[in-house]
């Protein structure tokens, strides 16, 4: 991983600390890729993700 990465996984993981953890509220990430960023976030123990990586949209 290079530096940005490590800090832009702190910063994700802090305020999912500071937001769900502390103030008791779920914590929704979105713009989630692929499968690299989805394990990340997963043993983050993030409640919700989002994005291309999970599901791509569908037609009402």
């Amino acid at each position: 991983m290079q530096t940005k990465t490590y800090i832009i996984t702190a910063i994700i993981f802090l305020l999912h600390i500071i937001v769900s953890i502390t103030i008791g509220l779920l914590t929704i990430v979105e713009y989630v890729e692929n499968d690299a960023i989805k394990n990340e976030l997963v043993a983050m123990h993030i409640d919700y993700l989002q994005g291309y990586g999970i599901a791509h949209p569908e037609p009402l």
